[in-house]
């Protein structure tokens, strides 16, 4: 269902447009994402599940070697067409190896707002594993586990939720998780944490200033698979 949405023309056109600013203070995650990065110029990263390339451009236009890779052929296309040579871009499905990518290739590898779409985390992991360089790093951010609690809710299980885009007229399926799966996900697949950050929004006022909607890790290599 999500692949559907996520190569429709229109609906990507729309999302772009909405969230096309790095800075936009609506997306509060990137403050806390970018505030874990540490210095990329000239680094080789890997921005996996780009999207229409936010991440990307900024990457790019700060000196990094971007490599882009999404399960979208629309995403790409908008990326090809901002940055066309400046970026290596491919297609692929994060559930899957992304044998393409060599061992230890990577200084860095981001991946934003992605993985909660993914019900199994062992797979990606451990590539993001295998291709990065030893202590190499890893910054990911997701939806927190606290987010989508409802009465209904296990907290203790992996559970699928459907969440209405009402301004887009869909609704997206996610994987609501409880922490202790993603601490035991990251000492397995061989990293180490650095930071942990649960971002929260600049306006306090804010209805959501609550809340804890994201959360923000940065990880380091310390074996390899």
């Amino acid at each position: 269902m999500n692949l559907d949405i996520y190569n429709n023309p229109d609906f990507v056109k729309k999302y772009f447009e909405n969230i096309k600013n790095i800075d936009n203070k609506n997306f509060y995650d990137r403050l806390a994402v970018i505030s874990l990065l540490p210095s990329i110029k000239n680094k080789k990263i890997l921005d996996a599940g780009c999207g229409p390339g936010i991440y990307s451009e900024w990457l790019v236009s700060k000196g990094a070697e971007v490599t882009a890779i999404d399960f979208s052929a629309e995403m790409l296309k908008i990326i090809n067409k901002k940055l066309g040579k400046k970026i290596r871009l491919f297609q692929a499905d994060l559930n899957e190896r992304i044998s393409f990518l060599e061992n230890n290739e990577f200084d860095l590898i981001l991946s934003t707002m992605i993985l909660q779409h993914i019900k199994d985390w062992s797979e990606p992991f451990s590539e993001f594993n295998r291709i990065l360089k030893p202590g190499g790093e890893f910054i990911f951010s997701t939806i927190h586990p606290f987010a989508d609690i409802t009465d209904s809710t296990n907290y203790f299980e992996i559970e699928k939720v459907i969440e209405d885009w009402y301004d887009y007229g869909i609704a997206l399926s996610s994987y609501r998780r409880p922490l202790e799966y993603i601490f035991r996900i990251i000492k397995n697949s061989g990293f180490s944490i650095i930071e942990m950050i649960e971002p929260k929004p600049e306006n306090l006022d804010d209805s959501f200033s609550t809340t804890p909607w994201f959360i923000c890790f940065k990880l380091k290599k310390i074996i390899g698979n």
